[in-house]
């Protein structure tokens, strides 16, 4: 293996994915739609290349290492994703975000199962790893999955972040990331582990759990604000982040649980804000190499390799999809007290998946649960689904106030008081 030649492919990979991923942003801010969008379409133009062409920019030997490089990222994302996560708010608006939770998990999981079911025994599910229950299982949450990120970034675009609408989806959307990612990786421990291997980590999670909670959180606040506060802590969390990720890797659970969870116990301030200089330190780095992600995501995904059969399913993905968020998190919310505009909004926003759905379908790709043709009707419903949440706000006429007058504090009809 000539690691240098190699070398200079990788850097040269990452030097075109991040200046195409430059150009692409802008070009959806002008259209209104999170910059995801523009790199989902990325990984999947990326997809439609020649064999030729593909292999002459991303030679086969190369790929290896820039799939390391893209774990590298997730795993810096998903802990900003989980060190964001606001339980307050959850509180502070407990009946609403309870109820809309509630029915954007219930009615999707129902309904991701009713699909998996039915495509059992088809051409779509031929390579699986795991048996029926667990392919089942993947799908219903498959279609459950919110995208926490790219919400915040759509409602901080919009202005509406402090509406009625955008506390309750993000707050929702939290409360469900904390269900949906421990289910995820337990499904894909189940397909991937033998037994022996699943029951020792199952039996060293709750012990590493508390382990992070009772030992590591409060160490990490005395350094973050204690009396042996550190000038710079973000050495240290990047530390701890990549040792927890390799722990719960280690146990079989995959790499993403330790991000999350390390971010999850990561302390704020004292008034309950993030840590603006750790938060910045770690999703800068993130940020800037998840477009590796998308461009490594796109190899996999065949678009020219759907059967003509295959777009029935990717349209009825895309409307189960739809069906459950929306129409679930829209009822429930209605029921929960909201009234009916603000309900369909928060059914508009909470189903979202951009790059959340992303990560979870790339690990469930790579532990052998999907085939190539299903995993690119997933990506496909991904797309759709985060493009039409832009279309649909506007359609529901939910934008914030303009710059000027949020300057000069006049604020909308539907913002929290």
């Amino acid at each position: 293996m000539d690691l240098e030649r190699i070398l200079l492919e990788v850097l040269l990979d990452i030097s075109l994915v991040i200046l195409a991923a430059s150009a692409i942003s802008p070009l959806c801010s002008r259209v209104r739609q999170p910059a995801v969008v523009g790199l989902l379409l990325l990984g999947l133009l990326v997809g439609l290349l020649p064999h030729g062409v593909s292999t002459a920019l991303f030679p086969t030997d190369a790929r290896p290492f820039l799939d390391v490089v893209a774990q590298i990222a997730l795993v810096l994302f998903l802990f900003t994703m989980g060190y964001e996560l606001d339980l307050r708010a959850v509180r502070r608006n407990a009946r609403n975000v309870v109820a809309v939770a509630f029915g954007a998990t219930v009615v999707p999981l129902a309904l991701g199962a009713v699909f998996g079911l039915s495509l059992l025994g088809s051409g779509l599910s031929a390579r699986t790893r795991g048996g029926p229950g667990s392919f089942v299982l993947f799908m219903a949450i498959s279609l459950s999955i919110t995208a926490l990120p790219v919400l915040s970034w759509i409602l901080m675009d919009r202005r509406i972040v402090a509406t009625r609408p955008g506390v309750v989806a993000l707050a929702a959307s939290g409360l469900m990331d904390m269900v949906m990612w421990p289910l995820l990786i337990m499904v894909i421990a189940l397909s991937t582990a033998d037994n022996g291997k699943l029951i020792t980590a199952l039996l060293f999670l709750p012990v590493y759990a508390v382990v992070m909670i009772f030992v590591v959180r409060p160490l990490l606040r005395r350094m973050m604000r204690g009396r042996y506060r550190l000038q710079s802590v973000s050495p240290v969390i990047i530390a701890l982040l990549m040792a927890s990720a390799w722990a719960t890797g280690r146990l079989g659970l995959h790499v993403f649980l330790g991000a999350l969870l390390m971010g999850a116990i990561t302390p704020r301030g004292e008034d309950g804000a993030v840590d603006a200089e750790l938060l910045n330190a770690v999703d800068r780095a993130g940020t800037a190499l998840l477009p590796v992600f998308f461009v490594v995501t796109g190899l996999t995904v065949q678009l020219n390799g759907l059967h003509a059969a295959d777009w029935p399913v990717a349209l009825a993905a895309c409307a189960l999809a739809t069906l459950g968020k929306f129409g679930g998190g829209s009822v429930a919310g209605r029921l929960g007290g909201l009234d009916a505009r603000t309900s369909l909004i928060t059914g508009v926003l909470v189903n979202t998946r951009g790059l959340t759905e992303l990560i979870a379908l790339s690990a469930a790709w790579q532990a052998g649960m999907l085939g190539s043709r299903l995993y690119t009707v997933l990506v496909v419903m991904a797309l759709v689904t985060t493009a039409m949440t832009g279309p649909l706000l506007s359609l529901l006429k939910m934008d914030g106030p303009s710059p000027d007058a949020a300057r000069r504090g006049l604020v909308t009809s539907g913002s929290v008081r």
